[in-house]
């Protein structure tokens, strides 16, 4: 009998592993046609293997309606099986819901949020939810967590948001977003700003985030800016602007900021402002025969561009003024030349004031133009710098222009 041992070991280990395939193949088989999502597929996944999870919900999902208490026992099958499925815990929330416990169907929700904190889809799920049971802090943390996850849902969630920027007693929701805003809350500023016919709401939303973090957003700043810019809010503009400057920044500030070009460029408020253009590079560079260490440079390539796009917004009271600075033309070749212009915003009429025509090549020379602001219909006036002309032809420029040392003084 001893001798038989061997086999008789062998032929367990063999029967065992054999089973063991056997177990896998169910399995895999099982799996597969779970995986096709379809009713006859779903049929044989579980001939294969009755506690397939995939399947049993699956089954459980189309009776929903029909059977809600074949649904649950489904359900609850399936979570034995795969209890880490955020999925499972949605649809018995749902048929909690169906029976009047909210109570239950809260906890189930909860538990999906908690299981699938990267799915946008569950934590949208969640978010309707706690909307309808009006768990207002809680929706807005959910919908946090899927639009940081897919900022694509902007369009179809920033409405919504909206209203509750809107809402004088729904606002103060938003404190988390003030304190610490997460991916996508600029892009939602910038939805508010373009949608919502109050500047009130904007300014709140604004104002609100300022005071959290003690400094602006520069994205959130230039959407505020330019939103008061279009609502001719022009002090108030002013001062929204000169409260974002650092301290070197306010030593530069006059009736015309940053006229030795010292300072980079923002783009915004009452700064320099120079959108890119094909054709013409605006920039700040070292010369010589210079105050500082830069000077504002002008190239441009020869192509035919109507150029305007350098220019600044001023807030001059009305009364006389003197602009002033520095030029050098280096080999600037345009038919009539550039100039600056002094011009009323949201006026038609003919400039303030204009300076002489730049052309050519030059040294340093200083160039002055007086002007008056009216006291009526100037609120706010724009500094720039244009290539004179009607024709096309006469757009056509190449070469480069230096200024420096420009400023604006009050002589009345």
């Amino acid at each position: 009998m001893a001798k038989l041992n061997p086999i008789l070991k062998w032929s367990f280990f063999i029967l065992l592993a054999a089973l063991l395939a056997w177990r896998m193949i169910i399995l895999g088989l099982s799996a597969f046609y779970a995986e096709q999502r379809e009713p006859q597929a779903t049929v044989t996944a579980l001939a294969w293997y009755p506690d397939q999870p995939t399947a049993l919900a699956d089954r459980a999902y189309a009776v929903l309606a029909t059977d809600p208490a074949g649904a649950d026992l489904l359900l609850r099958k399936a979570l034995l099986h795969n209890p880490a499925n955020a999925k499972l815990y949605l649809a018995l929330a749902d048929l909690q819901q169906q029976k009047g416990e909210k109570q239950k169907a809260a906890t189930l929700i909860a538990t999906a949020s908690e299981l699938a904190p990267m799915n946008a889809d569950v934590q949208l799920r969640a978010a309707d939810f706690w909307l309808k049971q009006g768990q207002l802090p809680k929706a807005l943390a959910c919908i946090n967590v899927a639009l940081s996850l897919r900022p694509g849902l902007g369009a179809s969630l920033y409405p919504m948001l909206l209203k509750f920027a809107e809402d004088p007693r729904l606002r103060p929701l938003f404190a988390p977003f003030y304190r610490d805003p997460p991916p996508w809350w600029t892009d939602f500023f910038r939805y508010v700003a373009a949608n919502t016919p109050s500047l009130d709401i904007l300014r709140a939303l604004y104002q609100e985030h300022l005071q959290a973090r003690g400094k602006p957003d520069t994205g959130q700043q230039q959407v505020y800016l330019t939103r008061l810019q279009q609502e001719g809010q022009w002090l108030e503009l002013y001062f929204t602007w000169v409260n974002t400057l650092e301290t070197n920044q306010l030593k530069a500030l006059g009736y015309l900021y940053n006229g030795d070009f010292e300072l980079p460029f923002s783009n915004q408020g009452f700064d320099w402002i120079a959108p890119k253009v094909n054709g013409v590079v605006v920039e700040t560079a070292p010369t010589y025969g210079i105050g500082g260490r830069k000077a504002l440079h002008i190239v441009f390539s020869g192509q035919r561009v109507p150029f305007s796009h350098l220019y600044q917004h001023l807030l001059l009271d009305p009364g006389r003024y003197r602009l002033q600075g520095r030029v050098r033309a280096d080999g600037l070749k345009t038919e009539r030349g550039a100039q600056w212009n002094v011009d009323c915003i949201a006026s038609d009429s003919k400039p303030l004031g204009s300076s002489e025509r730049f052309l050519g090549t030059t040294e340093w020379q200083s160039f002055t133009v007086e002007f008056t602001v009216p006291a009526r219909g100037c609120r706010a006036q724009t500094l720039r710098l244009v290539l004179i002309g009607r024709a096309a032809l006469d757009f056509e420029a190449q070469g480069s222009i230096w200024f420096d040392d420009m400023s604006i003084m009050r002589v009345d």
